[in-house]
C-alpha cells in the first residue's frame, strides 16, 4: 500500500495498464491530472484543439494497436464536443476509455457551473459509465474500465472524476487488471447443424462483417469460402477490411434490402453471416429475407444474433473460432460430388469477379483525364504511388464506392468511419500513425468531413506525426445529394440541394494547412496527382494534398 493523491493514482494505474498515449484537451477540472503528467513522461499527452479529434484519434489508435485508446475531455461541454466520436466508437465496438473531470462532489447538490450528469449522458454510448466515488476507489474503477473495454463485445467506457477525488490522498495498491480472455468457442452441436446446411448448399453465400476483422479471422474466412465455394460479400460501409478485396470470391459490399441485394438472395439457399448483421435495417412493411433462404448468423455478441430478423441457426462465438471449426467440420463431411460442385461454383464466382473488375477498369479509364479530377483516378493513383504496407484511414463517403472498385486492400490496411458521425478522419489519421509508426498512413478525407476537425492539422505539427492527408475537395456534401436523389426518386423534381454546396466561398485546404504549419499542395490537373503524392509520401512530416475532384452526380461511382 502507498499513499498517493488521486491524480497520481490515476496515472499510476494507466501505466500499469500499458498506456503510452493520452489524447486530450484540458480544462479547469482536469488540471490536477495535467499537473501530475509532468512526473510521468512514459505517458505522452497528445494535445488536440477540439474534442472530436481527441476521441477519433484515440479510437483509431485502439483499432490499429489493439490496445485501449485513452481520451481526456473537459467536463460537460468538452464531453459534448466529443460525443459524436464516442458514438462512432460505440457503434464500431472499439475499446476507448474516455474520462473527464467533474465538479467537487461536495458541491454537486448545488448544481454548480459546468456540472451535469455525465454518466447519464454517456451511458447510452458506452459499455460502462460511472462516476468515481472517493479517491480510494480509483484503482478498482480503472481496472474495471480497462477490463470492460477489452472484453467481448469490446467498446468504449466513460469515467467521471470529481475534483476532490483527484486532489485528495488515499492508501492504495496499484495493480493491472490483467488481460481478459473472453473468446467464446461455438457449441459443437451448433457447428454440426451449420455444416449440415452448408455442405448441402447449392448456392451458399458468406457475409463477413467487422467482427471478422476485429477477430483477425481473415484466413479462416478465406478457408471456409474456398472450401464450400461461396461468393463473399460485406454489408454496407464496413469500417475494416474483413476479406482480401482482390480475392476472386469477394464481390464487394451489398445492401441486401436493395433490388440488387434481393436478386442475389433470390439465387441463394444458405447464407452464413459472420461478425455481421446481414439485414441491419428491415424494409418498412416487409422482410428482406426471401422465403426458403436458410440463415446462419455467428457473432461474439449475442444481442446481435437475430436482432432484426429470425435466423435458422444463431451461434454466439468468436468469429475466428467459429470459422475454423466450421471449416474443419465441413472438410470432414464434404463428399466428392459436393467438392466438385464447390469447385464449379468457385469458377462461376471468379468469372463474375473478372467481369466486375473489367467494368470498373473501363469506368476508370473512361474518365482518366477528366477535369475536375475523377475520384476513381485519384484513388488508383494513391494505390500505385504509396508503398504496399500503407494504411488507409478513410472518411470520404461520396467516393467509397470508387474506393471499393479501384483499390485492392489487404486486412489491416484500411480503417473507415464506423458510426456515421462525421469529422472522424482527420484525427483518426494521427491516432493510426502513432499506433503504426513504421507504416505510411494516408488519410483520405472529404472536404465536408475535414472541416469538422481541421484543428487536427495543429496536432500533427505539434507532435511531429508524419501523416499524409488527401482531401477529396468537391466543394459539396456530395453524399447528401446522392442520398436525396435516391430518396426522391428519378421522377422527382430537380432539387436545388440547399445547404449542400461550398462554392461561395470555396474551401482551399492548401492555404488552411499552411496556416497551421503543414506543407501542402493543391492539385487541379490530373497529370499533377502523382508528383504531388510522391512529394507528400516522401516528406517525412505532416503533408496535405488538396485535390479538386468531380462532384457530379451522374458518374459511375
Amino acid at each position: 500500500m502507498a499513499t498517493m493523491a488521486g491524480k497520481q493514482i490515476l496515472l499510476e494505474g494507466m501505466l500499469a495498464e500499458g498506456v503510452r498515449y493520452m489524447f486530450g484537451n484540458p480544462g479547469t477540472y482536469e488540471l490536477p491530472v495535467m499537473d501530475a503528467l509532468q512526473d510521468y513522461p512514459q505517458i505522452q499527452y497528445i494535445l488536440a484543439l477540439q474534442e472530436s479529434s481527441v476521441v477519433s484519434a484515440a479510437d483509431a489508435y485502439a483499432r490499429v494497436s489493439g490496445e485501449v485508446g485513452v481520451a481526456q475531455l473537459h467536463i460537460t461541454v468538452g464531453l459534448g464536443n466529443g460525443i459524436a466520436m464516442l458514438y462512432d466508437a460505440w457503434r464500431g465496438g472499439y475499446p476507448v476509455l474516455v474520462f473527464a473531470g467533474q465538479q467537487d462532489s461536495r458541491l454537486l447538490v448545488q448544481e454548480p457551473g459546468l456540472y451535469s450528469d455525465m454518466v447519464r449522458t454517456t451511458r447510452q454510448f458506452t459499455k460502462w459509465s460511472t462516476e468515481v466515488a472517493g479517491t480510494a476507489n480509483i484503482p478498482l474503477v480503472l481496472r474495471r474500465a480497462f477490463k470492460e473495454a477489452r472484453s467481448h463485445p469490446r467498446g468504449p467506457v466513460f469515467l467521471s472524476f470529481p475534483f476532490d477525488t483527484l486532489v485528495e490522498s488515499a492508501d492504495v495498491e496499484i495493480a493491472p487488471g490483467g488481460r481478459p480472455y473472453t473468446s467464446v468457442r461455438p457449441d459443437p452441436e451448433a457447428v454440426e447443424a451449420a455444416v449440415e446446411l452448408l455442405v448441402h448448399a447449392r448456392r451458399p453465400l458468406l457475409v463477413v462483417g467487422d467482427g471478422v476483422g476485429k477477430a483477425r479471422a481473415w484466413e479462416q474466412a478465406v478457408a471456409l469460402a474456398e472450401l464450400i465455394g461461396a461468393r463473399v460479400h460485406t454489408t454496407g460501409m464496413t469500417s475494416l477490411v474483413n476479406f482480401p478485396t482482390a480475392h476472386p470470391l469477394y464481390l464487394g459490399s451489398m445492401n441486401f434490402a436493395s433490388a440488387e441485394g434481393q436478386s442475389v438472395l433470390a439465387e441463394t439457399d444458405v447464407l452464413v453471416a459472420v461478425g455481421a448483421a446481414p439485414f441491419p435495417v428491415q424494409r418498412p412493411g416487409g422482410s428482406a429475407v426471401p422465403k426458403g433462404l436458410k440463415v446462419i448468423q455467428v457473432d461474439v455478441n449475442p444481442w446481435e444474433v437475430a436482432k432484426n430478423t429470425p435466423v435458422d441457426l444463431g451461434i454466439q462465438a468468436d468469429p475466428r473460432w467459429a470459422l475454423r471449426d466450421l471449416a474443419e467440420a465441413a472438410r470432414r463431411r464434404i463428399s466428392s460430388p459436393e467438392w466438385r460442385e464447390a469447385e464449379d461454383r468457385k469458377a462461376e464466382v471468379r468469372k463474375l469477379k473478372e467481369q466486375q473488375r473489367d467494368a470498373a477498369q473501363r469506368a476508370v479509364e473512361g474518365r482518366w483525364n477528366a477535369r475536375p479530377i475523377s475520384g476513381a483516378r485519384l484513388l488508383r493513383e494513391i494505390q500505385e504511388a504509396a508503398p504496399k504496407d500503407k494504411i488507409i484511414v478513410h472518411e470520404a463517403f461520396g467516393d467509397r464506392p470508387a474506393l471499393e472498385a479501384t483499390m485492392d486492400l489487404e486486412p489491416g490496411s484500411f480503417y473507415g468511419l464506423a458510426g456515421g458521425g462525421i469529422g472522424w478522419g482527420m484525427g483518426a489519421t494521427i491516432g493510426a500513425k502513432l499506433a503504426a509508426p513504421d507504416h505510411p498512413v494516408i488519410g483520405i478525407v472529404g472536404d465536408g468531413s475535414a472541416m469538422y476537425s481541421i484543428q487536427a492539422l495543429y496536432t500533427a505539427v505539434r507532435h511531429k506525426v508524419p501523416v499524409v492527408w488527401v482531401i477529396f475537395n468537391n466543394q459539396s456534401y456530395r453524399i447528401l445529394k446522392v442520398n436525396m436523389l435516391s430518396q426522391l426518386g428519378e421522377t422527382a423534381r430537380e432539387s436545388q440541394f440547399i445547404g449542400m454546396d461550398f462554392a461561395d466561398p470555396k474551401l482551399n485546404f492548401e492555404k488552411m494547412a499552411q496556416s497551421f504549419g503543414v506543407d501542402a499542395v493543391r492539385v487541379e490537373e490530373p497529370q499533377d496527382i502523382r508528383p504531388a503524392l510522391q512529394r507528400a509520401l516522401g516528406a517525412g512530416k505532416p503533408f496535405l494534398v488538396d485535390v479538386v475532384v468531380d462532384g457530379a452526380l451522374d458518374r459511375p461511382f
